[in-house]
Order: structure tokens, then C-alpha cells, then sequence
């Protein structure tokens, strides 16, 4: 079914889309595959809620889900443009343990990080400075349960947390028996300290649970779950 990663990507080019390069549209697309008209989704790293946002045409959809993203400057944005949506002030910790951890906060928000290393190399390669705010961190798993309770089901989840989405797709449960997005859509670019280098782990590490990718914007890959086709699944 999903054998056509580039002309995928080329059959969005020049339509409004809200995300970097038409993220949204082709998951979009896919999920209509499935019968999804308003989809159910968890947006870590949201960052402003329309700008080069994956999940703001889902709200315009009809859709609706959890954003959380560390910075407090998009919480009354969040409450004017998405009412409708639950949105976490705080950020995502990889392991089941919850914690204050420096926050390095650059002029374009959107490169904000909680990893040092990621940071730096920004720093280094866009030449420009960053300052530093501790905030706090929770597990992905409270999320999970939380929409779970909600929503019962996941449609798609965005993660771009600028160092740490490894790890935080890896403390994902995805066992076979779990609560499953049917999308996963992945930064996959992270900043060397001499180039921006393709991430591959992450599809490694998701190929093994049974997830393939779909299609790579170069900044973000898209992952479906390959057991949507299984009888009994949907």
C-alpha cells in the first residue's frame, strides 16, 4: 500500500500546509487510507501552534489530542488558536523518572533543547548564542495513559524534541498488544558538529517493532504501523 515515498512527498508540494514540508498532508493522507477523518494525536515538542506545526491541520480537522512542549511562551497561544487541545507546559523525559534538567533556549525557538551536546553544535553551527532555563520533565508514559483515558485511541504522534527523540520513541511502549499510534512522525536530522546528520537509528529501532517508513522529508521521517493491516486491528 505504501510503496510511493517520493511521489508521496511530491503529490503535496505547492498545497497549504502548516508543517516544515508537508508533513501534515501526507500523514493526512494516510490516515484517510484507514477511514480517519479526525484524528487523535500527541504532539511532544509542539512548539508554536500553527507555524510549522505537524498537528495544527488536524485540529482544523476536527481533530483534537495533547501537545506539550517546555516553553511557556506558546501557553496563551495554545489557548487562543487550539482551545480544544490539552496543552503540557513541561517537557519529556526518556526514562520513567521525573526531574529538572537545564533547558538552552536560542532567539528561534524552535531549535530549544534539553540536551547539551544538540545545543552546542547549534550553537556552533548557526553561530548564535543560547541561554538557559531548568524546567521540568515527565515521563511519555504518564502521557500515554492520560490520552488513553481520554481518547482510547491514537491516531498519530509527533515528536521533535531536538536530541532526545531516540530515546523517547525507545521508552514508548509499541509491544504488539499496546496502545499503538498508527503514525509516527520523527525528526530524524540532528546537528553534527561539522553538518546536519541523517539520524538512522530511529528507523532502525522502529523497523523492529513492526513499523515502516513511508516517506522522508529529509528533516522528518513518517512511520505507519504495520499491524493496522492485520485482521482485528482496526
Amino acid at each position: 500500500m505504501f510503496y510511493l515515498i517520493s511521489s508521496l512527498i511530491d503529490r503535496f508540494r505547492g498545497k497549504k500546509s502548516w508543517s516544515h514540508l508537508s508533513e501534515d498532508r501526507i500523514s493526512k493522507w494516510i490516515l484517510e487510507q484507514f477511514g480517519v477523518k479526525r484524528p487523535k494525536y500527541i504532539d511532544i515538542g509542539g512548539n508554536d501552534p500553527r507555524k510549522n506545526n505537524n498537528t495544527y491541520l488536524f485540529y482544523l480537522m476536527g481533530g483534537c489530542g495533547i501537545v506539550v512542549e517546555p516553553n511557556p511562551e506558546f501557553k496563551n497561544a495554545y489557548s487562543k488558536y487550539r482551545p480544544m487541545d490539552y496543552f503540557y507546559n513541561y517537557g519529556i523525559s526518556p526514562t520513567e523518572y521525573q526531574e529538572y534538567v537545564e533547558y538552552y533556549i536560542f532567539k528561534k525557538n524552535e531549535f530549544n533543547t534539553c540536551d547539551l551536546e544538540t545545543a552546542k553544535n547549534i550553537s556552533r553551527k548557526l553561530a548564535t548564542p543560547y541561554k538557559t532555563k531548568r524546567i521540568y520533565l515527565k515521563p511519555i508514559s504518564g502521557i500515554i495513559d492520560t490520552f488513553r483515558k481520554k481518547y482510547g485511541y491514537l491516531d498519530f504522534i509527533s515528536i521533535d524534541t531536538e536530541g532526545d527523540d531516540l530515546a523517547i520513541i525507545k521508552s514508548l511502549d509499541l509491544s504488539r498488544n499496546s496502545f499503538r499510534p498508527k503514525i509516527i512522525c520523527a525528526e530524524v536530522i540532528k546537528y553534527g558538529q561539522h553538518v546536519f546528520e541523517r539520524d538512522d537509528p530511529i528507523e532502525d529501532y522502529l523497523t523492529t517493532k513492526d513499523y515502516i517508513c513511508v516517506a522522508n522529508t529529509r528533516l522528518n521521517k513518517i512511520f505507519v504501523d504495520l499491524l493496522l493491516n492485520e485482521e482485528g486491528y482496526v
